[in-house]
């Protein structure tokens, strides 16, 4: 363990070690647009390859000019953390910034980027320049320390590229990279992570885990940015969790209401039936207006429970989201209450939404009082996280996302596995913003 911690490797070519993290088929994708922007012929060679250590070996040999390896090298850095993450961190910004007021103040602490680098890799650097890529150039050959092989910008987004080449608890030396991106537009900072640790915390190791690398990487934009962040206290962190909560209600109420409609024009006298028992009920202890409807509320939910669990299907319910315009639905719920501080419910799978679940309908009357979500899962349709994909365009498919709100801070945990790309990561991240007003 002790000798892979202090091992220093050379990479022969930084790239390769990245191989697993690229999505090739969307990265092709990207080298095509960036032929077409510069109008040029030099990457012809490797628009039809089949594998990413080609790209890799034409790159090594090929003198590619300076603005279009910018280029590249920004849109390779993006297809290796949107192809790879799981854990995104939100946090807000205590005030707004523009990029220019934040350029001013880079300039004095840009240097703490590159303090482990080597000289041959400080002679990359323009003078003066504060924005670099050397994604191809920059390797962590030590290992328990933090790379920053990349800081770029758009118009209103700074991106923080760093690496760590660290060790597991069976002494396996992994490497993983992570971006932090401040988005000036919505005065947010983002720490996305892929979670590629196994296991428990090693000795001497001191990132283990998506939130250990996520706390450094948060302290570091913080200091070379001069931004403070703000630090969510508990009554912010419970109007987070009441937004969360009111969406998760909607959600589910256009899911069950027309199935709820349909039970009573079926069976017109229920709800005289119903106010019969409170009626029956009132004569032995005093109810309350809220008494009576928790009662109402409890019944209907009974026999919509029964009727939905036998009599509508899955994919029925999955049609019905679509017709309604949801852009997905809950599959898991943890309430955060006064009546409960650990109950929830969850769907078998990611096709069966809550209401299908007889679970669901249990608890589904006491949901409205519970008054704050802690987590929630949502499947959301592939035909809006994956536009341009043909394939999602006319089907129900979903994907799924943890959203969690706690100590301070609000975690978003995507589930799918592969094939994620940016489009497919900022339209969860954009959907969280708004379900929990965030902005």
């Amino acid at each position: 363990m002790e000798e892979a911690l202090t091992q220093e490797i050379n990479f022969i070519n930084t790239l390769f070690y990245y191989s697993d993290y690229v999505n090739l088929n969307d990265f092709l994708i990207e080298l095509l647009r960036i032929k077409n922007n510069h109008e040029t012929s030099v990457l012809d060679p490797i628009l039809n390859v089949n594998r990413f250590s080609e790209i890799i070996n034409f790159m090594k040999k090929t003198v590619i000019p300076l603005d279009i390896l910018r280029d590249l090298n920004d849109s390779l850095v993006k297809n290796i953390i949107y192809h790879s993450v799981s854990h995104v961190y939100m946090y807000q910004l205590n005030t707004s910034y523009s990029i220019k007021t934040i350029e001013k103040k880079l300039v004095n602490n840009i240097d703490s980027l590159t303090s482990n680098w080597s000289d041959t890799a400080l002679d990359n650097l323009a003078e003066g320049d504060i924005y670099y890529n050397l994604i191809d150039r920059i390797a962590p050959s030590r290992s328990n320390e933090i790379y920053y092989p990349a800081f770029f910008k758009t118009s209103s987004n700074l991106y923080l590229f760093s690496v760590i080449r660290t060790v597991t608890k069976t002494g396996d030396s992994i490497v993983i990279p992570a971006m932090t991106v401040l988005d000036t537009s919505q005065s947010i900072v983002m720490i996305l992570v892929p979670n590629k640790f196994k296991g428990g915390k090693p000795d001497g190791v001191f990132i283990w885990s998506p939130e250990a690398y996520c706390k450094i990487l948060k302290s570091k934009i913080s200091m070379i940015c001069d931004v403070s962040v703000k630090k969510i206290d508990d009554v912010y962190e419970r109007a987070l969790k009441k937004n969360l909560f009111t969406s998760c209600v909607e959600m589910n109420r256009k899911l069950v209401e027309d199935y709820e409609d349909q039970l009573l024009e079926k069976m017109p006298p229920i709800k005289k039936h119903i106010n019969n028992i409170k009626n029956n009920i009132g004569k032995v202890v005093h109810l309350t207006t809220n008494d009576k409807e928790k009662i109402e509320k409890k019944i209907l939910s009974t026999c919509v429970s029964e009727y939905m669990t036998k009599a509508v299907k899955p994919s029925e319910l999955q049609k019905k989201a679509l017709e309604k315009g949801l852009q997905g639905y809950p599959t898991k719920i943890k309430f955060d209450g006064l009546d409960s501080s650990s109950g929830g419910t969850r769907s078998s799978n990611r096709n069966s939404p809550l209401p299908i679940h007889e679970i669901f309908h249990s608890i589904n009357t006491s949901f409205v009082y519970f008054g704050t979500i802690k987590e929630c899962r949502i499947a959301w349709f592939n035909k809006y996280l994956f536009p341009n994909k043909k394939e999602f365009l006319n089907k129900s498919s979903v994907s799924q996302a943890n959203i969690k709100i706690s100590s301070g801070k609000v975690l978003i945990n995507i589930l799918r596995q592969t094939n994620k790309n940016e489009v497919m990561v900022n339209y969860v991240i954009s959907e969280v913003i708004k379900i929990i007003n965030f902005v």
